[in-house]
This record gives C-alpha cells, sequence and structure tokens, in this order.
C-alpha cells in the first residue's frame, strides 16, 4: 500500500469519529465538534496542486477519492505531476493525522488577517506532531456548526503560530459513532 492509499484510509477510519474539543481564553469557553467527510482528502493531502493531473484537477471528489482507496489511482500516477514534490510530505504526514488528533497540540485562534504571506482561510490553528513531524492543522466552520480540517501540513520555515492568541484545552472526547464509545483523552473540566 503507498502513501496516498494510506491517507485515504486515515480519512476512511476518521469519517467515523467525531471530535469534541473544549478551549478555553480569557475566562470564555468555546467548544469544537471536529468531523470528517471523503472530502478532506483532496485538500488535506494537497491534490489541488496537481494542476497538470487533468483527471485530478477536474474529477470530482468523491469520485478521485473511491480510485485511490481501491488502488486505481496510485502514488506513481500522482508522482507524474511536476508539483508531487510539493504535496509528498503532506501525504505522508496526512496517514498519522488520528495520531496527532489523539496526541497533544497547541490551539490557536486564526487570524488570516495576522498572516499577509497566506491564503488560508481558517478559523483555528493545531500545532501538533505526526509521527514525529511538527505539523500545522488549519479547522474552518461549516453551516451546521461542526468544524473540518480545512488545510494541513508540516511545519516548515514559517511559525503560522506566531503572534496568535493561544487558547486553552480544557476537554478533547473523541466520539466513535458506528458504536457511540465516548473516549475521554483529556478532561481539565471534571477535575
Amino acid at each position: 500500500m503507498d502513501d496516498i492509499q494510506s491517507a485515504a484510509l486515515a480519512i476512511e477510519r476518521l469519517k467515523n469519529c467525531v471530535y469534541e474539543i473544549t478551549l478555553g481564553h480569557k475566562g470564555k469557553l468555546t467548544r469544537i465538534i471536529l468531523a470528517f467527510t471523503e472530502d478532506d482528502l483532496h485538500h488535506l493531502a494537497g491534490l489541488h496542486k496537481l494542476v497538470d493531473i487533468e483527471q485530478i484537477r477536474s474529477g470530482k471528489r468523491s469520485r478521485i477519492y473511491e480510485s485511490i482507496l481501491s488502488g486505481t489511482i496510485t502514488g506513481d500516477f500522482l508522482k507524474k505531476s511536476t508539483r508531487y514534490h510539493e504535496i509528498e510530505a503532506r501525504i505522508q504526514a496526512l496517514v498519522y493525522l488520528e495520531d496527532m488528533l489523539d496526541g497533544d497540540q497547541l490551539y490557536f485562534k486564526y487570524d488570516p488577517r495576522k498572516k499577509a504571506f497566506s491564503r488560508i482561510e481558517a478559523d483555528y490553528l493545531v500545532s501538533g506532531k505526526a509521527n514525529n513531524t511538527p505539523v500545522y492543522l488549519f479547522l474552518g466552520s461549516r453551516s451546521d456548526d461542526t468544524y473540518y480540517c480545512r488545510s494541513f501540513f508540516p511545519q516548515e520555515r514559517v511559525d503560522y503560530a506566531e503572534g496568535l492568541p493561544k487558547y486553552t484545552l480544557l476537554r478533547k472526547v473523541k466520539i466513535n459513532q458506528a458504536d457511540g464509545t465516548r473516549t475521554v483523552q483529556f478532561d481539565r473540566l471534571t477535575e
């Protein structure tokens, strides 16, 4: 199994999970409900950058996702792009997204106006590690008051968290929607 298929399988597992995250900042509580869909893979893996592969550039995201899961679209196919080098580290880290979310992270209120060098539109920035690689995960809100993973990539030279308001993690619960299991991963609220 290659990295892109492993990344798709990571998203497939996360589709059954929801994270309830409670954050605190200056006496105010913020609640984030993080959910996943198959559409998340396209942008998180950076497939949108592969504009020189017609099937990826113009194909339906759900069809591309299914083709990656089935092995029809492979890493070798994606490597035909002249821009694959831009997303390779992202795909390799994405395989460990669930481990990153289950581990320790730092949370920041993201303000795109303070990051003029970036075109990322997001509400929150999560800084953590995926397979010992420092990564950034950007969260955006959906119309149903849940959040989704808007962008994801390894931390390189730029510190996206610099100058952003930092939140304190107060509680994190992982819910398996298939069987209803709730796992409290962190809880400072009931201490």
